[in-house]
């Protein structure tokens, strides 16, 4: 691959006539050519790439959807065949209660690869979620150094509405699994607001998406004291009754909202609504698609009481269109 001006890149591609000439040439690693040690791994299909960790070299990968019956025993005899595995933990509570995910260790990075290119991986009649893990340290460069202009952009949100305050209800879709790990995209933004520190609050990083931006009335780097003072850029400002009702507001639609991850590429707003109002009554559902109309796998679904969100989130599993869903609250 070269710029516009003719200059590699420093990488490229090659396609053989048949696959086990792949598995031969990451079988006999390492390479050199030209003098220089080169770095060879499976490329991804499209959907794979464009995630934030698509292109990252890790050994450990999160395994989602796991139940009961599903043993560490089940998940090695199942994967063992894509490498050397040298760890596998099903995770579970303080109480020793199955959390819902495992995490699977490779000795070589090559074996997660062909996990996530043999997607879908069904135990039991249970279809698995396989996601790269990605270690704490290497959030920052998986999730935030790409422009948003580039092949990750559909997982970057503008952070129109940012809020340091440790006081209110998260208005934000982010979620870290309970480990080390994280297996979701989500965006992040390494900002700190030093009149927070002074004010004695615990900065919480909180956004709103795409969708609610036109709620949203705080500027960047801004914090709301309990005498409903805000603190934008270092400047004293009264924040007033409006903004705060406003807020709220915002925030009470948050616990009425369900995310709905592991959709299939042909769920429709319509099927999803027409599944979700079997709980009770919607008030915006929407499945969310890239630049092409083709669906990201993932939705949103807001009920019009937030007894409904818990009612749904207790009839888990849920299924659609054939494919175990993901239902997160929002």
């Amino acid at each position: 691959m070269r710029d516009r001006e003719g200059r590699s890149r420093g990488f490229g591609f090659v396609s053989f006539e048949d696959r086990s000439m792949v598995d031969s040439f990451m079988e006999h690693r390492p390479h050199t050519l030209d003098g220089r040690k080169i770095e060879s791994k499976r490329a991804m299909p499209r959907d794979e790439a464009s995630k934030p960790e698509g292109q990252l070299t890790v050994k450990k990968m999160f395994v989602g959807g796991i139940k009961e019956d599903i043993t560490e025993d089940d998940l090695k005899s199942h994967f063992q065949k894509f490498g050397n595995i040298i760890e596998c933990n099903i995770m579970k509570d303080k109480d020793d209660k199955l959390r819902g995910f495992a995490f699977i260790t490779f000795d070589d990075y090559d074996g997660v690869d062909c996990c996530i290119l043999e997607k879908p991986h069904i135990i039991k009649d249970k279809e698995l979620d396989i996601r790269k893990a990605i270690p704490r340290e290497n959030i920052s460069r998986a999730y935030t150094s790409a422009p948003h202009n580039n092949i990750n952009s559909e997982f970057y949100y503008q952070p129109q509405l940012m809020i340091n305050n440790g006081t209110l209800p998260p208005l934000s879709y982010t979620y870290f699994h309970p480990s080390n790990y994280i297996s979701k995209p989500i965006p992040l933004m390494n900002t700190t607001n030093s009149n927070s520190q002074a004010n004695g609050l615990q900065p919480t990083t909180l956004f709103i998406p795409p969708e609610l931006q036109p709620n949203a009335f705080y500027p960047t780097s801004s914090v709301r004291t309990n005498n409903n003072v805000q603190y934008q850029n270092g400047n004293r400002k009264k924040i007033t009754n409006e903004q705060i009702t406003q807020l709220r507001s915002v925030s009470d639609e948050q616990h009425r909202k369900l995310f709905i991850g592991g959709l299939s590429f042909k769920t429709t707003d319509d099927t999803l609504k027409d599944y979700a109002r079997k709980f009770g009554e919607i008030s915006d559902c929407l499945v969310m698609k890239d630049h092409n109309g083709q669906s990201k796998c993932f939705g949103f679904v807001t009920f019009t009481d937030s007894a409904i969100v818990d009612e749904f989130m207790k009839q888990r599993p849920h299924t659609i269109d054939g494919r175990q869903i993901d239902p997160k609250r929002a």
